[in-house]
């Protein structure tokens, strides 16, 4: 997840102090400590706190390292049913504090996205989404939808090193679409969404950092951050690896991509942060992204918090708490490192 502000933090921060969702808090953090004192018991309480829930698998953009993008994925693609979403919200209503509206596709795609946010904001949920930014064309409608928080990923500041990741993007119409939402908010008076200009770091496009946060300055945009890019160990990928050691997340002399620093047999993800594909598969995390390690499929009757808590699930947590290295997609994840520059 990107970093946020101090007024982003507080604004959340107020969101959070409700009795029910203060509670849940409570029991998933003294979940996740007793789990760490003795990990061979390890599992969850509560419901989880924050949800990823993927709209769409669909996207209208080819990045090569993109399993969606590259048509590697092998899960089925499509868009997620509104009744199952508004479930989703309903099973955590009270309890989760944020929702973050993304996975594998772009969100916008979905026909009936912004009230997907209108429905998690009025559960009281804090609302963010990350987007490729071709589909701001109605900045007062998306504003009007109460979303809290918005990255849009633009990783270059020329059309030639854009389209390098973005493949089939038009920089200039995410710039013009940028522009508009932010006039909008100048002209409503709105301090939301908090934009965010998420910059991912490659080869290709690392010396032009200083510029990318001189064009978040111009578009209006309320933060401008620099991420390291997840490279997979396909072949000719490592032509994206930065040549900066300070803009990458593995180990410069490791030709494997091991990651820096030292991999704890722990993981707060697994008791804070699930992802849910467009069909209610709940998963452990967005590291999953073909559903190798599923938990259960919500709706008709089965709840999210009862597939959170279940033998699967749990057993699962166990299992990288004895030896996180053994499930392949923690061999890629950052959590517990620095991800942002």
């Amino acid at each position: 997840m990107a970093v946020t502000s101090q007024r982003e933090r507080i604004h959340r921060l107020l969101r959070y102090i409700r009795p029910g969702k203060m509670l849940n808090l409570g029991l998933v953090g003294a979940s996740y400590l007793l789990s760490r004192i003795a990990p061979g018991s390890a599992r969850a309480w509560g419901c989880p706190p924050e949800l990823i829930i993927e709209p769409t698998s669909h996207c209208n953009l080819r990045c090569p390292l993109c399993p969606s993008g590259n048509k590697t994925l092998q899960r089925k693609a499509g868009f997620m049913d509104m009744g199952l979403y508004r479930k989703i919200i309903d099973d955590v209503r009270g309890k989760a504090c944020n929702v973050l509206l993304y996975g594998l596709g772009e969100s916008f795609l979905h026909k009936e996205f912004l009230e997907m946010i209108r429905y998690a904001r009025d559960a009281g949920l804090y609302t963010s989404l990350s987007t490729n930014g071709h589909y701001l064309s109605d900045p007062d409608a998306l504003i009007d939808s109460g979303l809290d928080s918005l990255i849009l990923s633009i990783d270059g500041v020329t059309q030639e090193t854009y389209s390098q990741y973005r493949v089939g993007g038009d920089l200039a119409k995410v710039m013009e679409g940028t522009r508009a939402l932010e006039d909008a908010k100048l002209r409503r008076g709105s301090k939301t969404p908090y934009t965010r200009l998420q910059f991912i770091l490659f080869r290709h496009n690392e010396h032009e950092v200083e510029e990318a946060h001189r064009l978040a300055k111009e578009l209006g945009v309320d933060r401008m951050v620099a991420k390291t890019a997840e490279i997979p160990e396909d072949d000719g990928m490592a032509e994206f690896l930065p040549d900066g050691e300070e803009h990458r997340r593995y180990d410069e002399s490791a030709e494997s991509f091991a990651l820096k620093g030292e991999i704890r047999d722990r993981c707060q993800i697994l008791f804070h942060r699930p992802m849910i594909t467009w069909e209610g598969e709940l998963l452990p995390c967005c590291y999953d992204v073909e559903g190798d390690f599923r938990w259960g499929k919500l709706g008709n009757g089965t709840t999210l918090p009862r597939v959170w808590t279940n033998y699967r699930a749990n057993r699962f947590r166990k299992k990288i708490f004895a030896d996180r290295m053994s499930a392949g997609i923690c061999q890629r994840c950052g959590e517990g490192m620095k991800l942002h520059k």
